[in-house]
């Protein structure tokens, strides 16, 4: 859902510069007075629109920003008497600001951002576990957790022609 309201917020704020920047209306018409003071002086349209257009963006670029860095910081020191899973997201440029959701027995276990790996408490027992919401989805990998063990996964994507998908491997030591 994020993805899709992100994409609908830039496809509107590029119209809307491209519109206002057409039409010379504000706030394009600010931009174009500082490029060209005097009338009849010459600007460039695509200069106009690309600062008019990053400018409409800015509010959520900031709040792509400051939603990084309110999440949770991951633990740096890991005792060996937990018992759980670490996942480790390999650094990609798909879906690099947006954290993709690990699901643990089909509850929301946390987020993992690109390039990191977190651990995850998990139950003792037979375990499901899977990565992604929606149509991005990875397959569920099921395994079994004893008391003290720490399995390893790994998170990738795989680039097929029109859709990214989400792989989600277990590391065997």
């Amino acid at each position: 859902m994020q993805r899709i309201i992100t994409l609908i917020y830039v496809i509107i704020t590029a119209s809307i510069a491209v519109f206002c920047t057409i039409f010379e209306i504000q706030p394009a018409l600010f931009i174009i007075d500082i490029f060209a003071p005097n009338v009849g002086d010459s600007y460039s349209v695509n200069l106009v629109v690309l600062l008019l257009w990053l400018i409409l963006l800015s509010p959520l670029l900031i709040f792509l920003a400051i939603s990084k860095l309110m999440r949770k910081k991951e633990d740096k020191n890991i005792s060996s008497e937990r018992t759980g899973i670490f996942v480790t997201r390999k650094k990609a440029f798909q879906s690099a600001m947006v954290g993709i959701p690990i699901y643990i027995n089909d509850k929301k276990a946390g987020i993992i951002d690109n390039g990191k790996t977190k651990f995850f408490d998990t139950p003792i027992g037979t375990v499901t576990v899977h990565a992604g919401i929606g149509k991005q989805v990875s397959e569920k990998v099921q395994v079994i957790i004893t008391e003290k063990q720490q399995l390893q996964f790994e998170l990738k994507f795989k680039q097929s022609v029109f859709t990214v998908k989400i792989i989600l491997n277990q590391i065997l030591k």
